[in-house]
């Protein structure tokens, strides 16, 4: 009896560790299988653009980003073909720093790629949707012209890549730390004015006139930060300057407009009093004149 009630006590406890078992391994199974449909999603990015050289932090949003017991190592930002290593991890986003644009040598300064999500789970690789990324080449700068000028005078910045600005972007003219909204006119030219800069005047250079101050000219742009800065010396030429010759000049204008007429009121006497001197010492030439125009009558 005793045999069979230890056999019995056998076998069901086998039983029962079997049983336990595969109920761990469909719970595991079951695990796997639900992370396996957890498909991230990809709702938007930010920004959707960068320079091709690299370097911008991008935002993903949307969901369906994070697992249990998967690291952070195991999520990469993939740009096209290029695989980076992820920032951050929170549920619904996602940090990565994008890479070099594997399209740099194009002609084209501006390439759009796909950008996804990629986890490496236990199981298997999963890959988010894609959203596009936009790489652009920096602002080049050339020349610009003229190189010397007062307030108001417009100057135009020549160079290559000058991207139309969207929608609270901007490209400004500095002038020493005087600023001045330029406007875009095509892609290889801006155009601004020259603002008020006499209070920050700096020292003169050789470059320019006596009456002249050399200022630092630079560009700035708001659209890809930082990617488009030049500094050139720009001659300037004080307003306040220019509005005293030009008081001078209406005094001589003035002054000389009195002294012609003066002569002429002048000239106008001396022709009066002439007349009246001859007339003083002839003057019987009158009647004489009157005699004879009476004479054809009578006869």
């Amino acid at each position: 009896v005793s045999t069979q009630s230890t056999g019995l006590t056998f076998i069901l406890s086998m039983t029962f560790l079997h049983f336990t078992f595969a109920f761990v391994c469909f719970l595991t199974f079951l695990s796997f299988v639900e992370e396996s449909y957890s498909v991230p999603l990809v709702s938007s990015i930010s920004p959707t653009y960068g320079l091709n050289s690299g370097g911008t932090l991008v935002t993903v949003f949307g969901s369906n980003f994070t697992y249990d017991s998967v690291s952070i190592s195991a999520y990469s930002c993939v740009f096209d073909t290029v695989s980076v290593p992820i920032e951050s991890l929170g549920d619904n986003l996602v940090t990565c720093i994008s890479p070099e644009s594997p399209f740099l040598n194009e002609d084209d300064p501006v390439v759009s790629v796909e950008l996804f999500l990629q986890i490496l789970l236990p199981t298997e690789n999963i890959t988010s949707d894609a959203v596009f990324f936009d790489y652009y080449a920096p602002p080049l700068y050339v020349s610009f012209s003229p190189q010397s000028g007062e307030p108001t005078t417009v100057i135009t910045i020549f160079g290559t890549n000058f991207y139309e600005p969207v929608e609270g972007s901007f490209y400004t003219c500095v002038f020493d730390t005087v600023s001045s909204i330029a406007t875009w006119e095509t892609p290889q030219s801006l155009s601004c004015e020259v603002p008020e800069l006499a209070s920050l005047l700096s020292s003169r250079q050789e470059a320019c006139d006596d009456d002249e101050s050399a200022v630092t000219l630079s560009v700035q742009e708001s659209f890809l930060d930082t990617a488009f800065t030049f500094s050139e010396s720009f001659c300037y030429s004080s307003a306040e300057d220019g509005s005293d010759d030009s008081d001078d000049d209406d005094d001589d204008k003035k002054r000389n407009t009195a002294l012609i007429a003066s002569v002429s009121v002048l000239l106008v006497l001396i022709a009066l009093l002439y007349i009246y001197v001859v007339r003083k010492e002839n003057p019987s030439d009158k009647p004489k004149e009157m005699d004879e125009m009476k004479t054809p009558l009578n006869n």
